[in-house]
């Protein structure tokens, strides 16, 4: 698991934006972050669906 404290790790896949987790498809991202941080930050989601809507 890379550690914050690593900046040459480059991490990439499903990722969730606020915990990291690595998930393995969008819908199970979208699903732990629905389940997990959804009373936290709103700017995050809506980062997210601007980069699913651009894909």
């Amino acid at each position: 698991m890379a550690s914050l404290d690593d900046p040459g790790e480059v991490r990439e896949g499903f990722l969730c934006p606020l915990c990291l987790k690595d998930l393995q498809s969008f819908y199970q991202l979208h699903s732990h972050y629905e389940e997990e941080h959804s009373g936290e930050d709103r700017d995050v989601k809506g980062q997210i669906k601007n980069v699913i809507s651009v894909s």
